[in-house]
């Protein structure tokens, strides 16, 4: 079976689209970035599978840098988010904890988190390193039933393009009922378009086309249909309906497609129930105007009267994820080989030698990155227990498997780096980067050790004896002969009796 991923959102903050050009823009595919991280804990335990599977299906997109980090802490976590600040299309997914403090939502780390991982503050400090476009996918319901609910639409900064995804979104909990964005954006089916895929989840696109304010006094937005989140903003947030897609494909190129065609504003309208719209009054701003495929697009800043925070109404354009072939133009992207890898399980642990193995030979720059963000790593109690199993099965290690690192462990590691023609262990001990430098350097055949005879002679000159320390060791008692029955009148005579008394 092909598989093609087209994931499309590119939308741009507060702006209107009209027809005069500006430039017209193709990439290629590894132009993009994806940075992947699943925080598992209490309250998110299925973070971990979840982080995973996304960063597969980011990699069968066509996305050729794809970066997964699990079971970050806190300093941790704001290093991985500061090390993608710049990056000019990104793509970040987040599954795990969500905390709410005076900056919004929170981003949680393992064990906890701070203000550098919240999303507000996240969002201005991308864009002023130059990010201008931006896939925020937020599984926040990686734990139990009543979880969810912690996030709030943020307020994006000027020039930052933004598509962003959530399982419940804000103000509402995960429950039974409640579709994850996870399960939605990995499951297998045919070709769909995002809200399709994505169908029960919450989404928000920030961008094209300005709906008008709805004026609610303290900004909130009640008047919604009933198949979409009610939302709390901060002011005037611009929703579109639709927005230019970004198609990404393996080997092949990024291009800018309009995706919608701008109509007159006038009249002003709210949205009703089935994604209808009903009359609120108002006034014409623009020109009806038809955005063709050959045409560029330029976006301009609305009046502050034409922002407003409306959801996705049915029957509208909507951002596109399409996987497998769309009929008719086989022809366009040829035919690739992109059938994804047999695994029996849907999780790799650092124990399943076969499947890590198979995933080694059939993509090594998918298995390195996952090696190096820890995706193998065994628990912390278990890790001398691992070293040395993966030691002994390479014959470098001789001696129990019991998780007790001594000497005899740190000479298998010594016996282990000796085969690898000059590379050095980062370390003789049992920690987890000892486990995944010997995880990327692969497998080796340790010689057996060569036995040393003992040396002949008995007994050692008493120059390196440590004397009056040890405890002198009593002789055995030398056996008691048969007694000789005692004459009458009951004495012992003298020779009654021999031997050694103590």
């Amino acid at each position: 079976m092909i598989f093609r991923r087209f994931i499309s959102s590119i939308v741009t903050v507060g702006t209107l689209l009209t027809t005069t050009p500006l430039c017209a823009q193709d990439g290629a595919a590894s132009d993009w970035k994806a940075l992947v991280i699943g925080n598992p804990s209490r309250n998110a335990p299925g973070a971990f599978g979840d982080s995973f599977h996304a960063a597969q299906v980011l990699k069968e997109a066509g996305l050729a840098d794809v970066t997964l980090r699990r079971e970050l802490g806190a300093d941790a976590m704001a290093q991985a988010l500061q090390d993608v600040e710049g990056v000019p299309r990104l793509v970040l997914y987040f599954s795990g904890a969500i905390s709410v403090q005076s900056t919004g939502p929170v981003l949680m780390g393992k064990g906890g988190g701070d203000a550098r991982s919240a999303v507000a503050p996240l969002l201005d400090r991308l864009a002023a390193a130059g990010t201008r476009e931006l896939i925020l996918l937020v599984e926040d319901c990686a734990g139990g039933q009543g979880m969810g609910g912690r996030l709030t639409l943020p307020t994006p900064p000027a020039g930052l393009n933004l598509f962003m995804a959530a399982s419940a979104g804000p103000e509402r909990s995960c429950s039974a009922d409640t579709a994850r964005m996870t399960d939605a954006l990995t499951a297998p089916g045919p070709a769909a378009r995002l809200t399709d895929r994505l169908a029960g989840t919450w989404t928000a696109t920030v961008g094209t086309l300005s709906p008008p304010r709805l004026n609610r006094g303290g900004g909130d937005v009640t008047t919604v249909p009933t198949s979409a989140p009610t939302l709390t903003d901060q002011g005037a947030i611009p929703l579109v309906q639709g927005a230019p897609q970004v198609t990404l494909i393996a080997n092949d190129t990024i291009r800018l497609t309009p995706a919608i065609t701008p109509v007159s504003l006038t009249p002003a309208a709210q949205p009703g129930g089935g994604g209808e719209v009903g009359s609120l009054g108002g006034s014409a701003t623009g020109t009806p105007t038809a955005v063709r495929d050959d045409q560029t697009v330029i976006f301009v800043a609305p009046s502050a009267s034409q922002l407003a925070a409306v959801p996705v109404a049915e029957g509208l354009p909507e951002p596109s994820i399409i996987i497998g072939l769309i009929d008719g133009i086989r022809g366009t992207f040829g035919t690739v080989d992109d059938t994804p890898p047999e695994v029996g399980q849907t999780e790799i642990t650092y124990e399943n030698l076969e499947a890590r193995n198979a995933m080694r030979d059939r993509d090594p720059e998918l298995f390195a990155s996952l090696v190096a963000g820890g995706a193998f790593d065994p628990p912390p109690t278990e890790i001398g227990r691992a070293l040395q199993g993966e030691l002994a099965r390479m014959d470098c290690y001789t001696t129990t498997v019991d998780g007790i690192w001594g000497n005899g462990s740190r000479r298998a590691v010594d016996r282990y780096f000796a085969q690898l023609n000059g590379v050095t262990p980062i370390t003789r001990e049992a920690t987890a980067d000892l486990f995944r430098q010997i995880l990327l350097e692969g497998d080796v055949i340790c010689p057996s050790p060569v036995r040393t005879a003992a040396p002949a002679g008995g007994r050692t000159s008493g120059g390196g004896r440590n004397s009056g320390t040890a405890p002198r060791r009593p002789r055995p008692s030398a056996p008691a002969p048969t007694r000789t029955p005692a004459p009458s009148g009951g004495r012992i005579g003298g020779g009654g009796l021999s031997g050694v008394f103590r």
